[in-house]
């Protein structure tokens, strides 16, 4: 699905997991320490997180259902 070898996934799982951010086996992760792992990510991750953000933001000019006083 990314585009990588699993060799790849699994050297770089290792690496996060002996620095302590994430625990990892037989293809299940959980992440540890979320701050530390978003402070080893490339600059990309806050642009892409903010972009996706506002992509499921609603637009201003969308209708507001209101449903106060209805049965």
């Amino acid at each position: 699905m990314m585009g990588v070898n699993r060799k790849s996934v699994t050297l770089a799982a290792q690496t996060l997991q002996k620095a302590g951010l994430i625990d990892y086996r037989r293809g299940k992760m959980q992440v540890r320490d979320r701050p530390g792992l978003e402070k080893a990510s490339c600059e990309c991750y806050g642009v892409i997180k903010e972009r996706f953000a506002a992509f499921l933001k609603p637009p201003v000019y969308a209708v507001q259902e209101h449903t106060h006083g209805r049965k």
